[in-house]
């Protein structure tokens, strides 16, 4: 099965993987993106203007609550930020890697040495294009566990909206 990728507007919101993917306890790291002072795109709405950077807070930390509520989860979640505050690209890098295993998540919490396994990046995207709609998932090409689990997340996501 290929993942579906469409024009402009990267959507990625995860739900609970596949046991069978994850054999055992992997660490993955849940990144909403943007913040601080990087508010992402933007939109209103009945004169309400909502900012990605916030949806992104908003669904990854709902995700990672429900991770750490579900009762023999496969994996050990952590996230790159768990409020409003700015992470360059290369602090979530950095994070996810844990070469020097001195980097904690946006709860205090010690990732561990080497660092996760699965890194998952939220983003709400929009475009002023009018021909711009779609859902996007992500992996690294060279992957084979990436691409199963983009299908497995693509696939819950479709089927949720």
């Amino acid at each position: 099965m290929r993942v579906f990728k469409s024009h402009y507007i990267l959507i990625i919101i995860c739900f609970l993987f596949y046991q069978s993917l994850l054999s055992s306890y992997y660490p993955i790291l849940i990144d909403p993106g943007h913040g601080g002072k990087d508010s992402g795109a933007s939109g209103s709405l009945n004169g309400i203007t909502y900012y990605e950077k916030d949806l992104n807070l908003e669904y990854a930390l709902r995700f990672y609550n429900k991770i750490i509520q579900t009762i023999g989860h496969p994996v050990d979640p952590y996230i790159t930020r768990a409020r409003d505050e700015y992470l360059s690209r290369i602090d979530r890098v950095i994070m996810a890697n844990n070469k020097n295993n001195d980097q904690t998540d946006g709860n205090g919490f010690h990732i561990p040495k080497g660092g996760v396994e699965i890194f998952i990046s939220i983003h709400c995207n929009s475009s002023s294009d009018p021909g711009a709609h779609g859902t996007e998932t992500y992996y690294h090409t060279s992957s084979d566990r990436g691409m199963k689990l983009a299908t497995i997340v693509h696939q819950f996501y479709m089927a949720s909206t």
